[in-house]
Order: structure tokens, then sequence, then C-alpha cells
């Protein structure tokens, strides 16, 4: 155990015990993970950790403080860092914490974790799977931008809002299943995810954002549960290959190129005695492909 002293103020202490370095809060009663120190005020970056097991609580002065807080951009860019684990002692993850981490493949979050923030994820193009906890009610935006090989990810029903962007081009991912806490999906929130072959969308989703579903190439259906209310621009831009999608009565409004550009759509399901309802808020050109179904 190797423990130095970096930085003092009248409240904290800039600590390193083994490879990882610390701010111990001693009026607070908590340590923060921080990030390497850099030149001047920049943060460093962390070089040769492989596997990283955060601890739960460290020592100082006599003092065993748990450890609650990932700082900012804490481990950003750390160019070998395989896999992570983190105890349910820690309750907040900053803003990109792990994000540009090429190497990273396993994380383990703990159910202490209400909110994965901005960035936290984004750019970990070897991250291929990630169990999200159901303490987790927001994934904020560019949470697993440019994940690119993520390739399934169950939102669990705690979840309650999708972020901008939050899977944005997420190329390697097939297969989402979203709880049904989700209320809101934020713009471009599955933006070019080229490889998701199919969607459901729970009714308490009351609104999809712009663009959220565009570019998803090798999307071939799509059902809109009970209860979705909007559907905004662009939703479903370039699916090239969407070839069904069913919609409920719920839905009141459906913006401009909502399917703009989906070639190959051949059904578009609408309740019993709806379809002039949909024919009212979608595109002439998509009034042929309206069939009613038993809901």
């Amino acid at each position: 155990l190797i423990i130095s002293f970096l930085t003092t103020t009248a409240w904290s202490q800039k600590i390193q015990v083994s490879d990882l370095h610390y701010w111990v809060y001693t009026d607070d009663g908590y340590a923060e993970v921080s990030s390497e120190p850099g030149p001047g005020l920049r943060n460093g970056i962390y070089q040769g950790l492989v596997v990283v097991n955060i601890p739960s609580r460290i020592n100082y002065q006599g003092i065993s403080y748990p450890i609650s807080k990932i700082g900012y951009e804490c481990f950003m860019f750390c160019p070998t860092m395989v896999s992570v684990s983190i105890p349910n002692t820690v309750t907040y993850i900053s803003e990109g914490a792990f994000s540009c981490c090429s190497t990273l493949v396993e994380v383990n979050l703990p159910n202490s974790i209400t909110c994965l923030n901005y960035r936290t994820f984004s750019s970990c193009t070897s991250l291929c799977n990630i169990t999200l906890p159901n303490s987790i009610r927001e994934i904020k935006n560019d949470v697993f931008n440019k994940c690119s090989s993520l390739m399934s990810i169950v939102i669990p029903h705690s979840v309650q809002y999708i972020g901008d962007r939050a899977f944005y081009a997420c190329s390697s991912l097939e297969t989402i299943e979203l709880g049904k806490g989700v209320s809101s999906i934020g713009e471009e929130a599955f933006h070019y995810c080229s490889s998701l072959k199919s969607v459901i969308i729970p009714g308490n989703v009351k609104h999809i954002g712009p663009r959220a579903f565009a570019n998803c190439s090798s999307l071939k259906t799509v059902k809109i549960e009970p209860g979705v209310i909007s559907i905004s621009r662009e939703t479903f831009r370039y699916c090239k290959n969407l070839q069904s999608i069913t919609l409920p009565s719920t839905v009141a409004t459906i913006q401009y190129d909502a399917f703009y550009g989906c070639e190959n759509l051949k059904n578009i399901f609408v309740p019993y005695g709806k379809k002039a309802f949909f024919m009212a808020r979608l595109d002439s050109q998509l009034h042929p492909l309206i069939k009613e179904i038993q809901s």
C-alpha cells in the first residue's frame, strides 16, 4: 500500500493510494477518485491501468472515508484500462469520467448510482456490453455516444429519461429493450445505430425526439405501444429497410418527414376505425400503406 500527499487545502487533501488519486473532503466526510495530476491546473491521464477495482473506503490520518464520487473526466483517455469495478459507496459519477477509454471492455456499475452523466462512456469503442442497475433514473446526453462495439442494451424500468445522442452511432447495437418507465427519448438518441433490427417503444413514452432512430439502416419493424403522444420530425428518417410500423390511437402529432426516405416501408398498421385520423397526419405518399387492424 502506497500513500502519498500531493495537495492540501483548508478542507480537502489530495492523496495517492496505490495506483489511484483521491480528493479527501474532511469536512464532508467522503472521498472522490480524481484524475492523475497534470501540468498546471489540467488533468493528467492515467497510464498503465488495466484492471481497476475502486475501493469502497480509504484511510487518511486514521479516519476511514467512503468513496462517494468519481471525478470529472477522471479516467478520460486512459489507454490501457480493460475493466473497472465500482463499489456501492459511489453515488455519483461525474461528466466524462470514462470517456475515450478505447480499450475498456467491462464495467460493473453499482445499484447506488441514479444517473449516468454527460459523456460518461462516450467513445469507449471496445465496450461490448454493460448491465444498467435498477437504480438508474436518467441516462443523460451522449452517455454511450460512439460506443461502436456495444451489441445490446436493456434499459431498466427505473429509467425515466434517455438523453440526446445517448446511443448515437452505436453501430453494433442489434437489440434494445426499453423499460416501461421511460417517458422521453431524446433527440438523435439512437441515430446511426446501423445494426438495430427492431424496436418496441412502450406506452409510457410521451415524446420521441427528432431523429431519435434516423439512419438505423437495418431497422425492419417498429411497434409503438398505446400511450405515446407525439413523434417528432425525422424520427425514422432514412431507415431504408423499415418494412412495417404499428401506430396506436394515442398518437396525436406526427411531425414532418417522420418517415422520410423509408423506401421499403410496406405497412403502417393503425387501430381499426382510425385510418382517416392518420391520413390527416401522414404525408400523402404514405396513405396507400395505411392498414387498419384490430387493436
